[in-house]
This record gives C-alpha cells, structure tokens and sequence, in this order.
C-alpha cells in the first residue's frame, strides 16, 4: 500500500478546511466481505463519498466539494503545497453516523436517483458496522423504524437487472424478515457467478436469520 498526499476541502456550507487521506496504490490482501455488499481491505482504506463538517456539522459530499490543496506529511512544513499554512491543523473528515445518515435523507440532501441509493446504502452499512463480528449465535431483531424506512426505500431504489443489485434487494429482503420472497429472487441466481455467495444467502434464510455476516468466499 502507498498512501498519496492528504487533500484538504472547503465544506460547502461554512467553508471549514477539512482534510482526507487518499491512496496512490493498494491492494486486496486481508479484504473482508459481508453480506451487505461492504468490503474492508487493509491495504486499500477508502475514504466515505459523505463527510460531516466538525465545524457546522452539516453533511457534504466529499468529491465536489472546493479543493483546497495538498500536504505531503512525509515532508512536513516543506510538503505544503499551494495552501494557506495555518490549514496544517486541519482536521480529518468523519463519516456521518446513522442518526446523521438519517437526518440528512429526511431532509432532501440526495438531489438524484443515485444520491438517494448512494446514501440509503451507506446508512445501512452504517447501521450494520457495529455487528460485522457478532459471533453466529447473535443475531438481530428484524428491522423496525428508521432501518425498515430506509431498507424498504432502498428496496425500490435497486434495480431488477443487474445482478448486483438484485443481490442487494435479495439481502434487504432478508434483513426485513421476507425470507421466502428473499429466496424465490436467489433462486434466480444459482447459476451465476455468485453461486457461493447465494448458497451463504439462502442459508441466512433458511435459518431466518436477519442480521448481517461475513461472507467466506471459497472457489468451488
């Protein structure tokens, strides 16, 4: 893994400095895969497309977001690139947490088809982040509140196409306790690509399990 220069950003609504690490080279060694669709590679950290301002607390998208500059922490003071210096102290972006993933859906934040899936799909991730390591004898309550709202707009959201997105919706649909429509969509699926992964679904559903689990993925 070779990590790039840390970018600094403007949030668009106070225009605080904000930096972010970026990634020249990585790669997939030690990379875990849930059932969710989120993966974590070691060697190859991603940085959130949602920030939160710690100076406004108001949720912005990172790509579009005013680039302010570059530092290159390996050389210190010497690394600042074209930057006001007194942004060295700036501080790094933070993820929004599912209370805030919430807030800014409810109050129109997503502006497209895509933006509404994108952050539908991080505040379910999110909301599942805490138990990635429950062990298999802890499961879930099937999804109320805010988590159902979400799972059944998101649900409307996926196409019924592409065979990535119907993996998700088989996945919602199990996370809402709809196990048997769960399985009549990954019965469509046996023959794909992605048999191992659906043989682990449907077994999730057989044993009418909701919550989220590591995938194991092994070549037939």
């Amino acid at each position: 893994m070779f990590p790039g220069n840390d970018q600094l950003v403007a949030c668009p609504h106070c225009a605080r400095p904000a930096r972010h690490s970026t990634l020249l080279s990585g790669n997939t060694i030690g990379v875990r895969i849930w059932t969710d669709g989120k993966q974590l590679a070691p060697m190859s950290p991603e940085t959130p497309p949602i920030a939160i301002c710690l100076g406004c607390e108001k949720p912005f998208w990172l790509s579009p977001a005013k680039k302010l500059g570059q530092l290159d922490l390996d050389s210190g003071e010497d690394g600042i690139i074209d930057i006001n210096p007194d942004w060295m102290d700036a501080e790094h972006v933070e993820e929004p947490t599912c209370d805030e993933y919430h807030r800014a859906i409810h109050s129109g934040f997503a502006k497209t088809v895509d933006e509404e899936r994108t952050i539908r799909i991080l505040a379910w991730w999110r909301e599942n982040d805490p138990h990635r390591d429950d062990s298999p004898s802890v499961s879930l309550q099937t999804a109320t509140g805010n988590r159902r709202k979400n799972l059944e707009a998101l649900l409307h959201l996926l196409g019924e196409t592409n065979l990535g997105e119907q993996m998700m919706r088989a996945e919602i649909l199990r996370h809402l306790g709809e196990f048997d429509q769960s399985r009549t969509l990954l019965s469509k699926m046996e023959n794909s690509p992605f048999a191992p992964v659906i043989r682990q679904l449907r077994i999730l559903c057989d044993a009418r399990d909701v919550s989220v689990r590591e995938l194991f993925l092994v070549a037939d």
